[in-house]
């Protein structure tokens, strides 16, 4: 899923940039807020991620035996 997601940002900021340069001005908005959308949802899948993580690194502490 991360994967995806860096390669639709990455997608979406040339075609972005590319409409907006070809004077398709709505279409080009879209593609940024698509990459926004993107961007707030890869930072909340690693975010989980960190604490699943966390979690997992919790249960499995024997720092104090």
């Amino acid at each position: 899923m991360k994967y995806f997601l860096i390669s639709l940002l990455g997608i979406s900021q040339l075609a972005g940039f590319f409409f907006i340069f070809t004077e398709h001005l709505i279409i080009g908005l879209v593609c940024f807020g698509i990459n926004g959308a993107a961007v707030l949802f890869l930072i909340l899948l690693l975010i989980k991620d960190r604490l699943k993580e966390k979690k997992e690194e919790d249960e499995n502490d024997y720092s104090d035996y």
